[in-house]
C-alpha cells in the first residue's frame, strides 16, 4: 500500500479530553463547542495534558481504539506463530517478505480459491486477514491500521469500524478468490484499503460541516476547509499510488480493488444518515444496501459457479512449493 501521510487535519476529533468511544461517535462530538473556555481551564488542561506522558497517551489511546489494537496484537501472534510452525523464516529467495512459506501460510488459513471451493472452507474469506506474508509486510500494515484506523476507530465507534474492515478485507478476500485463484493469498491490506475507503466517503459527505455557519469564528471554517480538501486529497492519491503498486510481482491488486469497492459502499451505508435531505438521505442508504447485498450475492454465485480451481492446489502441491504468498 501507499504510504499515507499521518496528519490530523481533517480529522474530526473533540478536545484534549479522551472520551469512550461512544462519545466519540455521538453525533454531539460532530458539532463545534457552544463556547471557548476561559484562559484559566484552557491553561489548567493543557498542563494536564502536557504532563502525561507518551506511555499514558498510547495506554488511553488503545482504551479507546480497543478492536484496532487487538488486531493488532492478533496479527503480530499470528506471525510469531506461522514463523515458529514454519520452523524459522524462509530465505530471500523463497519469501522475500522475511516470513514463513506459502505452504505453510496456506495451512494456517490463507485465501486458498481451491480449498474454498471444493472443501468448503468458506471462512478463509476472513482468516488471511490476520495473516501476513513476513516481516516487512506486518510491520507495514500494523504502522498504518495504527496511525490511521485507531483514529478512525475513536472517531467512527468500534462497531462501526470493526464491520467496515472485515467486511471490506472478506470483499477483497473474494474478489482476489475470483481474479486470482491459483495465488495464496494473506494479509490485512484489502481491510485497510476498505477503511481509506469509507474514511473518503465519511469526508465527502460531511464536507458541510465545515459551512461557516457551524463556527463563531469563520476563520475557523476556511482553516477546516482547507484542511479537510487537504486530507481528501492525499487520501485519493495514497488511494491511487496502492492501485499502481498493485501490479508489482507478490501485491494482490484483485484485494485491493475488492476491498476499496466494498470500503466505499458500506461507508456510503453507514454515513448515510447524515446526508442533508430526506430524500437524499433515504436514497444514499437506500442504494448502498442494494448495492452491497448485490456485489456480494454476484461475487459468490460467480465463485462458486463459474470460478473453477485447480483441483490439485487443494493440497498446495505443486504450486505453493515455488509460488511465494501474494498480499
Amino acid at each position: 500500500m501507499g504510504l499515507l501521510n499521518e496528519s490530523n487535519n481533517g480529522v474530526r476529533r473533540p478536545g484534549p479530553q479522551t472520551p469512550s468511544s461512544s462519545q466519540y461517535h455521538n453525533s454531539a462530538y460532530r458539532q463545534p463547542r457552544a463556547a471557548p473556555p476561559d484562559e484559566a481551564t484552557a491553561f489548567l488542561e493543557r498542563e494536564i495534558m502536557s504532563e502525561k506522558s507518551g506511555t499514558q497517551r498510547a495506554i488511553e489511546k488503545a482504551t479507546v481504539t480497543w478492536a484496532s489494537t487487538t488486531f493488532i496484537i492478533i496479527y503480530c501472534f499470528m506471525m510469531a506463530y506461522s514463523i515458529y510452525f514454519n520452523g524459522g523464516i524462509e530465505s530471500f529467495t523463497v519469501n522475500p517478505m522475511i516470513g514463513p512459506s506459502a505452504v505453510t501460510l496456506d495451512k494456517m488459513g490463507a485465501n486458498n480459491a481451491a480449498r474454498i471451493r471444493y472443501n468448503d472452507e468458506w471462512w478463509r474469506f476472513i482468516t488471511p486477514i490476520f495473516l501476513h506474508a513476513g516481516l516487512v509486510h506486518l510491520g507495514f500494515n500494523v504502522y498504518v491500521q495504527y496511525q490511521i484506523g485507531t483514529e478512525l476507530e475513536a472517531m467512527w465507534g468500534s462497531t462501526t469500524w470493526v464491520v467496515i474492515f472485515l467486511l471490506s478485507g472478506a470483499g477483497g478476500n473474494l474478489a482476489s478468490a475470483i481474479f486470482l485463484p491459483t495465488t495464496i493469498g494473506v494479509g490485512a491490506s484489502g481491510s485497510i484499503m476498505g477503511m481509506l475507503g469509507a474514511w473518503m466517503l465519511d469526508l465527502i459527505i460531511h464536507w458541510s460541516d465545515d459551512d461557516a455557519g457551524n463556527f463563531l469564528d469563520p476563520l475557523d471554517a476556511v482553516l477546516s476547509r482547507k484542511a479537510r480538501k487537504k486530507t481528501i486529497l492525499m487520501l485519493v492519491v495514497n488511494i491511487i499510488i496502492t492501485m499502481c503498486l498493485s501490479i508489482v510481482p507478490m501485491v494482490d491488486w484483485a484485494a485491493h480493488v475488492g476491498g476499496t469497492v466494498f470500503g466505499i459502499i458500506l461507508g456510503a451505508h453507514f454515513f448515510g444518515h447524515d446526508v442533508i435531505g430526506a430524500c437524499s438521505k433515504t436514497a444514499t442508504l437506500i442504494i448502498s444496501l442494494v448495492m452491497l447485498i448485490a456485489l456480494t450475492v454476484w461475487g459468490f454465485w460467480y465463485f462458486y459457479s463459474v470460478v473453477d480451481p485447480c483441483p490439485d492446489h487443494v493440497e498446495g502441491d505443486p504450486y505453493t512449493n515455488y509460488l511465494p504468498p501474494t498480499c
